[in-house]
């Protein structure tokens, strides 16, 4: 069984996968680098994105190549059980404590998460990838298609040691090609309402928001939002969204 790893390297940059095709369109010299680890990064696109250094140039790029090492994404396995429930509750935590949640108002937010409810999705058929940084787990993401056409994206989780290097983007991303292969036609999320930073994030990979609804046994509303992905087929159209994510908003 893995445990949760631990991120490591200077200014937060070691274990960070890239892709370098959005960077070489405006910086044809690194075409020839080609793709490492898993996922995709464009580290030229915001001072505050990603490495948190902002634009690279092509020259100075060479000073940071050597610190970066390849992350891994896997499909997880019952034996990542354990290591899943303690990922989602540890990186779920800070969002608990800035909205107010706890095991009275919001029992079924993920910081309380635990072995069972993974289990349960496991059995349910949901899929859960993991990404590693040196064999070690830091990161993971659920992935459920409840009917034709439609999947949700579930459980993103990061630790926060490791953030802003874009490994949930990574994994959100790894999560599409896998929508694309099960010719998905759209992935929906459920979002906190009142959480406008992530909002933002998602809506830069590319998700747009929908409606936002509020539950009684929820202290928060809900945004939905969608990203559209390329080549999928059409939803079924008997496929009662609504209910079906409400069952992943208040699953055990």
């Amino acid at each position: 069984m893995t445990k949760p790893g631990k991120c490591s390297g200077p200014n937060g940059v070691n274990g960070v996968s890239i892709e370098y095709s959005k960077y070489t369109k405006t910086n044809p010299k690194l075409a020839p680098l080609g793709r490492f680890g898993f996922g995709s990064l464009d580290i030229s696109a915001h001072p505050e994105d990603d490495f948190g250094i902002g634009r690279i140039s092509s020259a100075s790029f060479s000073t940071y190549r050597h610190l970066l090492t390849p992350m891994q994404i896997r499909q997880a396995a019952h034996a990542d059980i354990a290591a899943i429930a303690t990922l989602i509750s540890t990186a779920n935590r800070d969002v608990a404590l800035m909205f107010g949640l706890n095991a009275d108002n919001c029992p079924k937010h993920p910081s309380f998460c635990t072995d069972a409810w993974v289990a349960a999705d496991l059995a349910r058929g949901e899929r859960y990838f993991i990404a590693e940084e040196n064999a070690s787990p830091i990161a993971c993401v659920a992935y459920e298609s409840p009917g034709a056409g439609l999947a949700y994206l579930n459980r993103l989780s990061v630790l926060p040691a490791c953030r802003k290097r874009g490994v949930g983007a990574a994994l959100v991303r790894h999560i599409v090609r896998v929508a694309q292969a099960d010719a998905i036609q759209k992935i929906s999320i459920g979002v906190i309402g009142e959480h406008v930073d992530l909002q933002r994030w998602y809506a830069k990979l590319g998700f747009k928001p929908g409606e936002t609804k509020r539950f009684p046994h929820l202290p928060f509303s809900v945004i939905y939002m969608t990203y559209a992905v390329q080549g999928g087929q059409p939803i079924d159209p008997a496929l009662g969204r609504e209910a079906a994510q409400l069952a992943s908003l208040d699953r055990s």
